[in-house]
């Protein structure tokens, strides 16, 4: 139990008197402490963007939408595979050596189809409580005239290794 003592002495030499309170509390947090306790909670986590860009097959790479942890240079090999099933979406050789998953891990990103071009995907912050990682990603659709073309928004990031299990959070603008 966390007691909180509070001393107050009110002197006042006019009438040459004091009063003393003295007190003890159970209070909960206030509101301000409380968010003060989240944001120590909530580690920012440095991430990279590492590749950013749009798929063109139609949805044919078979990719869902959402977000897939790469731990290995094997599952990068065979991510980057698939992303370039129908048309090469990203150039291998700009992806790091197998040793750089002693350090870190990859987080690759999709959006859904889309019906048109103008669509992206942005990571915005990434964060940790020291049990989940969450990433803030922003979506954001053409604000005019868009090609018809089907589309499919991706990003590649770069986490600190860890093994906490990975939570995106979308914002869509």
């Amino acid at each position: 139990m966390n007691l909180k003592k509070t001393f107050i002495l009110i002197s006042t030499l006019l009438f040459g008197w004091s009063i003393s309170f003295s007190s003890c509390s159970n209070s909960k947090p206030t509101q301000k402490e409380s968010s003060e306790k989240t944001k120590k909670e909530m580690e920012g986590i440095y991430f990279e963007s590492i590749a950013k860009g749009v798929m063109h097959g139609a949805g044919d790479e078979g990719i869902d939408e959402g977000h897939v942890r790469v731990t290995s240079a094997s599952e990068m090999h065979e991510m980057l595979e698939k992303m370039n099933r129908v048309n090469d979406q990203v150039d291998e050789s700009l992806m790091p050596s197998s040793d750089y998953f002693e350090e870190y891990i990859m987080v690759f990103l999709f959006d859904k189809v889309r019906g048109s071009g103008g669509h992206s995907i942005s990571t915005k912050n990434t964060y940790s409580n020291g049990e989940e990682i969450f990433i803030d990603v922003e979506l954001k659709s053409p604000t005019g005239p868009a090609t018809s073309v089907m589309t499919q928004p991706y990003e590649v990031i770069q986490l600190e290794k860890s093994e906490n299990p990975i939570s995106v959070r979308i914002t869509e603008l």
